[in-house]
């Protein structure tokens, strides 16, 4: 991408190309902020972005000098999380659908018109066309165009509030049930009805003013609780673009109200919550707003709708509470296998390093039924493209739906039984970047199955899901499995200076701390913001969460060639390749975590976008994070800086080696 400020403030993950539409405006993806309410049960804090000013001569960040990870928490061990005399394993599951919620819906004749669509919305899909924010009134037609008959008579051209701003035509203001006076199944005015904004959802993950017309499949919130002696923990999956950790903090606070209400004898001891990454869902995080001029796309306010993320908090809190409230004893099961890259993985940066390891849990009750899956593999949610304007879980709904309800017979696989029980996909290595566009799926005649389909990503999904009964068949029971977590809190500091705007103006409401809210943005006043790493061993497999999307070479390495499955690792002809003898020698986190089966947790608890390999962290001399240097280096310009690598790296070790102390043999 090579683009200014104006586009820069508000961009995300990129595969490869610059736009995913013939507008040009660019893809959007993870950031490091979060656009929602403060945590009840995070402190106030003092900053206030609006008060601080940015220095147009920083560039060089300030020494990361003297951190040191400190261990919070490990049970059982701690005081007040002793082991127990009680060895029985007890799982639990629940899922809740998030997008069951009303919410307006643009006039199909506003999107883009274009040649491809997926199967469900015929010629307009995507971002609003570009005239959209004309205020031409109900006809459409402004001044000086060709049949132009004047002024609406309806006196929707060129009507403003008493702010100025436009009353747009886009939409046609009937609330957040979308009935209109005189509509069949009309009660009467709702919320939002008459007045005269859009209630509607901005879907994440690709470009700006992207509106949901509707629901393919649902978004979820899926927990499994896992209780070992004293120690009671639960992992949630949501499907969303990112979660920030002020976030899962609330969802936390939240779920303890509901089982103190309802298990008032139960005692949560950790809950981790992760993102899906689906870019197929609303935003969550605050960047991919609406409204926004396609010549200046600089959003004036969040996209994180209220009602929305207050509905996901509520649903995963529930979620944690139902699947704790299921608790009953357990057997379970482990297995991996490797998908593979054909029809499922592409990296589309240098040095081409793919992780396509899954890593599958089965918990069975006493009688062999299904409790729960788990499935852990990493690649970007993103099969449908950034055209899709129905809310969808992407690739990750029918992986979980094969592994549950079994496979259909269809244009890519043949009928295969489920598990039953509930399914959970838990996000890997997403970062580097991996993603399924440009990746031909090919149906059994080996014809290739239309991009960003519909069709596409079920084959897609139903592949996956057969990996995944494949591992569970393969793999080996567990005999009394442990179960011991330790955690870490900590401060990153923010270098981001495009972070620092969308501060500044308002994008974002996520807690600041370490910096002076009154005094310039730069170096020896970096605003830092809080975030958390969980490691989790459950028997053989040890779960390790990172607060944004890894890089897969930062877990298993394969800068010798051995994960590029044939394919250069880098290109002989690129001068911009990374220098591979400056890249680490090991070991990688994967070697450093006890158990048989390590598992990464990518947006595991928090979302600070693209955690880049130091030695391969390049921003531009003159203009770092605001334009792009020469070769692959998107992902730095959504990152919060090159510090977060190391620090996380730093805390892992310190969680690891504490829990090869601490835990099980």
């Amino acid at each position: 991408m090579r683009a200014g400020l104006a586009v820069l403030l508000v961009v995300g993950c990129l595969p490869e190309e610059a736009s995913d539409s013939v507008t040009g405006t660019p893809r959007l993806d993870a950031a490091t902020t979060d656009a929602s309410t403060p945590a009840p049960d995070a402190a106030a804090g003092d900053a206030d972005p609006d008060a601080a000013t940015l220095d147009p001569d920083a560039a060089a960040p300030d020494p990361d000098v003297g951190f040191q990870a400190v261990v919070d928490r490990t049970c059982p061990g701690d005081p007040g999380c002793e082991a127990g005399a009680e060895t029985t394993l007890r799982v639990g599951a629940g899922a809740q659908i998030i997008s069951d919620l009303g919410y307006e819906k643009p006039l199909l004749e506003y999107l883009e018109m274009r040649g491809d669509c997926n199967e469900l919305q015929g010629e307009r899909c995507g971002q609003l066309e570009r005239s959209f924010l004309l205020n031409c009134g109900t006809d459409r037609l402004c001044e000086g165009d060709e049949g132009y008959p004047g002024p609406d008579e309806d006196g929707t051209e060129g009507d403003r509030d008493e702010d100025a701003v436009p009353y747009y035509d886009y939409f046609r203001d009937c609330g957040f049930d979308d009935i209109c006076p005189g509509e069949d199944g009309y009660e009467g005015p709702d919320e939002g009805e008459g007045n005269k904004r859009f209630e509607g959802l901005w879907i994440a993950g690709f470009g700006l003013n992207r509106p949901a017309i509707g629901v393919h499949d649902h978004a979820w919130a899926r927990t499994v609780a896992i209780e070992h002696g004293n120690t009671l923990v639960t992992v949630t999956s949501v499907d969303a673009v990112g979660l920030f950790y002020d976030d899962v903090k609330r969802i936390r606070v939240r779920a303890r109200e509901l089982l103190a209400e309802q298990l008032p004898e139960v005692d949560l001891d950790l809950a981790i919550v992760s993102a899906t990454h689906s870019h197929e869902v609303p935003d969550t995080m605050g960047l991919w707003t609406g409204d926004v001029d396609p010549e200046v796309p600089i959003p004036q306010e969040t996209g994180v709708k209220p009602y929305y993320i207050a509905q996901l908090r509520e649903r995963a809190a529930i979620s944690i509470a139902e699947a704790v409230g299921q608790l009953q004893p357990a057997n379970m099961r482990v297995g991996r296998t490797n998908t593979g890259i054909d029809g499922f993985l592409r990296d589309s940066r240098v040095p081409r390093i793919i992780n396509d390891e899954m890593g599958v849990i089965r918990f069975t009750d006493l009688t062999g039924d299904t409790i729960a899956t788990l499935v852990n593999w990493g690649n970007h949610p993103e099969t449908l493209g950034g055209d899709n304007n129905l809310i969808s879980s992407d690739f990750a709904g029918p992986l979980r739906d094969g592994v549950e309800d079994g496979i259909p017979d269809s244009v890519g696989t043949e009928a295969r039984e489920g598990l039953g029980g509930v399914c959970v996909y838990l996000q890997g290595t997403v970062g580097g970047l991996m993603t399924p566009l440009r990746v031909p799926v090919l149906d059994s005649e080996g014809s290739e199955i239309p991009d960003k389909s519909f069709e596409r990503n079920d084959v897609f999904g139903w592949r996956l899901a057969e990996h995944a009964l494949d591992a569970v068949e393969a793999g080996e029971d567990v005999e009394d499995p442990a179960v011991i977590f330790t955690t870490s809190e900590f401060n990153i500091p923010v270098f981001n200076r495009l972070y620092h705007l969308g501060f500044i103006v308002d994008l974002f409401d996520r807690e600041l701390v370490e910096w002076n809210d009154q005094g310039t943005i730069g170096p020896g006043n970096t605003p830092h913001v809080r975030t958390q790493i969980a490691i989790l061993r459950i028997g053989p497999v040890t779960m390790y969460t990172v607060p944004g999307e890894l890089f897969p070479e930062l877990a298993i390495g394969g800068y010798d060639g051995s994960h590029s499955f044939g394919l250069d690792i880098i290109d002989a002809d690129d001068e911009h390749a990374p220098d591979l003898s400056a890249a680490p020698s090991g070991p990688y986190l994967n070697d450093i975590m006890p158990g048989e089966y390590p598992w990464v947790l990518g947006l595991g608890n928090d979302e600070l976008g693209y955690l880049v390999p130091p030695y391969d962290f390049v921003v531009h001399e003159s203009a770092a994070y605001f334009v792009e240097p020469p070769g692959d280096h998107y992902e730095e310009t959504n990152s919060v800086g090159p510090d977060i690598v190391p620090r996380i790296l730093t805390v892992l070790e310190t969680l690891a080696a504490h829990l090869h102390d601490a835990g099980p043999e």
